[in-house]
This record gives structure tokens, sequence and C-alpha cells, in this order.
């Protein structure tokens, strides 16, 4: 089982990166948040991976963090769900925003995900819901407030798409200007900051 790589990025792009790791280029394929971490071509990098073994593959999955890794884990053990909607599912909101939607039995946040409807997300729910004490207990969630309400990333979201920025780019553009303005900037001012920048 391949649980990391210690190498060089040569390539990176919101969905997947390449380590070289002894002159050997390993494509793995990545969140978001991940992407965000990650650092410039050509620099070192400790990623922590998950290899899936398929009968016409075998396919490396990377995360900056264990928790992110532990959650992919626990999102792959529910029916339904492959590696490829798991990452989706990761890209689409962080793991404290995930963690507290299945907490609080949340289906409404679970189904602003792309390719998460009503029944995956009470199913993930269900199958989640006491696993999910450890990794929420990791992250703290629960412990500063709330935090950011789901449905109120979503209308940036939607504002970046309406004008003409895929999901993955307007959700990777709204992590970078929630991380500048903080946890209680507004729907107006997460956008006007997302535009600036």
């Amino acid at each position: 089982m391949i649980t990391s790589l210690r190498g060089n990025v040569i390539e990176k792009t919101p969905v997947g990166a390449v380590i070289d790791v002894g002159g050997v280029g390993y494509e793995v394929f990545i969140p978001l948040s991940t992407y965000e971490a990650l650092p410039d071509n050509g620099q070192k990098v400790l990623i922590l991976t998950r290899l899936v073994v398929r009968e016409d593959a075998h396919q490396l999955y990377g995360f900056a963090t264990a928790v992110e890794r532990e959650i992919f884990d626990l999102l792959v053990s529910v029916s339904g769900i492959g590696p490829r909607l798991a990452l989706t599912v990761l890209s689409g909101m962080s793991v404290e925003d995930f963690g507290r939607a299945v907490r609080e039995r949340n289906e409404a946040a679970l189904t602003v995900i792309s390719g998460i409807g009503k029944k995956t997300a009470a199913r993930l729910i269900l199958e989640l819901a006491e696993k999910m004490r450890g990794v929420a207990l990791q992250v703290g969630i629960g412990k500063d407030g709330p935090g950011p309400a789901p449905h109120e990333d979503e209308q940036v979201i939607a504002a970046l798409i309406s004008l003409g920025l895929s999901r993955a780019e307007a959700v990777a553009k709204l992590a970078k200007s929630r991380s500048k303005l903080g946890a209680s900037a507004s729907v107006e001012e997460l956008i006007k900051t997302t535009l600036r920048m």
C-alpha cells in the first residue's frame, strides 16, 4: 500500500498532480483543498495518499492532511460513493463543513455538491453520523461556533458561476477569499473580494 509520496511537484491542476519521487512521476488525483495547499512546480512536497485498485487501473488519490484522507476513506465506505465522487465532496466543502452537515443531519447542505442528490445525502448521513464523531473532534467542529453557513458559500459560488467561472474555479477562489476575510464575512464582501482577486 502506498500511503505517502515525498518528492517534487512536476505539475498540478485543481483535480490532479504529478509528483516526482526518485525520477518516477506519480499521477495523483486530488481535491481542491489539496491543490490549494500544494507548493509551486519544482518544490518539495509530502502528500498523503490512498491507493485504489480496480480491475483496469491502480489509481492514487492524494491529500494535504490526514483528516482529508480519513474523510475520503469514510466516504468511499458508503454504498454508491466511489473515489471520484468522494473527491468531489471534498472539493465542494471543507472537512469542517462536511462533518457539521453530517452531524446536524443537514441534507440540504450536502445536496449542493454536484453528484449528491437527496437519496445519496440521506445515505451519507445514515452511514457516517456515528463514524464522524472522532473526525469531528480532530477538526474542532463545534468548538468555535458554527462557522460560515454552507448556503452562504453556495450563494457566492452561484454568483461566480453566473459570471463564467467553472464550479472548480469558483470554489478555489472562494476558499482564498474566506481565508483572507474570515468566517464572519458576508456574501457581498466575499463576492467583491473574489472579483478583485
